[in-house]
């Protein structure tokens, strides 16, 4: 989805597991090589939100509701 260009915008935090750590690394390799804007941390998380709130038009959906939606 990120190599199609249907996502614009990724936030990707993890725990200290070592799949979640290749899991975020592959996603990060996808948005760099993509030019998605991704953010890691929680801090950078929420103050992109924050920004982002005073948007309008937006379509906000997780990972996991995308994924529900194709399965």
């Amino acid at each position: 989805m990120v190599k199609a260009g249907e996502i614009q915008l990724v936030f990707s935090t993890v725990d200290e597991t070592r799949t979640a750590i290749a899991d975020s690394r592959h996603i990060r390799t996808a948005a760099l090589a993509n030019r998605v804007t991704y953010y890691t941390t929680m801090a950078g998380c929420e103050a992109a939100t924050e920004a982002l709130k005073h948007q309008q038009g937006l379509t906000v959906k997780s990972l996991q509701d995308l994924h529900a939606e194709l399965h």
